[in-house]
């Protein structure tokens, strides 16, 4: 909007028909009014969204879709590494660059930066409550974030964008939950097989010392081996259920921010009120073209 009104300044003065400035001032209104429109339903979208949606619990929340607050957190094995020698579980960085700003040509367009270049990771990270921990798939997500680092470079602006362990978490998507089941069976056989081909295993158990396990010493191993797996079983009790949050695949919104829901409403209210008065404004005034045009 911002370009397409200096271009139409531009057009006002230059040498050109009447006619053509005219066109250009209603085109510029006509466009107003559409980007007006989009950028107060998206914020409405987004604001019902937060208010709308209830808050649940990861380890209690039903299947589909949630709201979900915690803190981030490593997903298992996840590494990250930002330029600040940081570990990082999400980081979008974009790349802006401006031509010489001596260039006379192209001023006022050489006063301002350009994005070039955005590049957003797209690993797993997860976020955790007092209930439990929950993977995030951000893919197809609307970040919004309140770490940002900006560095520039000759005329280029490097703007980084990060979620770190810790941080205050807010997430809406689809929760998908699923219990894998502990093989206690083939883990027992498992076991014995591995102690009765291994000498020094076995040999805990022949309390006679005569290199033949007896039925009672048998018995002795099995039972030792079923302690074993019980406690592999138990452990396994504690990670069994799986909970995954991704983008919905029926359309619905799909965010994730660390600004408390509070302040996440204000953010998209704030925008919902600049894109009804752009669409007032510009309705306003192409009206007023229009009709002077009539009459």
């Amino acid at each position: 909007m911002f370009l397409a009104t200096l271009a139409m300044v531009w057009i006002s003065l230059q040498d050109f028909p009447e006619s053509v400035k005219w066109w250009s001032r209603w085109c510029l209104m006509l466009y107003g009014i559409f980007a007006g429109f989009i950028v107060w339903q998206h914020g409405l979208s987004y604001n019902r969204l937060i208010q709308d949606v209830p808050t649940s619990e990861i380890a209690t929340a039903a299947q589909g879709y949630v709201e979900l607050c915690g803190k981030a957190t490593q997903f298992e094995d996840q590494k990250g590494q930002g330029s600040s020698s940081l570990p990082i579980l999400w980081i979008r960085k974009e790349l802006s660059a401006r031509t010489d700003i001596s260039d006379t040509r192209a001023f006022p367009f050489n006063l301002f930066y350009t994005p070039v270049a955005v590049e957003e990771s797209q690993t797993p990270f997860a976020i955790v409550d007092k209930t439990g921990t929950a993977c995030i798939l951000p893919n197809g997500a609307d970040v919004i974030v309140s770490r940002k680092h900006v560095r520039y470079h000759d005329n280029q602006r490097i703007t980084e964008e990060t979620i770190l362990p810790g941080d205050e978490l807010y997430v809406v998507g689809t929760l998908s939950s699923h219990t894998s089941t502990f093989p206690y069976e083939e883990k027992l056989e498992r076991l014995l097989n591995s102690w009765d081909r291994d000498p020094v295993a076995s040999a805990k158990f022949d309390q006679n010392r005569d290199g033949r396990l007896s039925p009672n010493e048998w018995r002795e191993m099995h039972l030792h081996a079923q302690m074993t797996v019980a406690r592999e079983q138990n452990e396994f009790a504690d990670t069994g259920q799986r909970h995954l949050v991704y983008c919905p695949s029926d359309g619905r919104r799909f965010v994730i921010s660390t600004l408390s829901p509070e302040k996440l409403a204000g953010h998209y209210f704030f925008n919902m009120a600049i894109g009804l008065m752009l669409f007032i404004a510009c309705l306003s005034v192409f009206a007023a073209m229009t009709l002077s045009r009539l009459t």
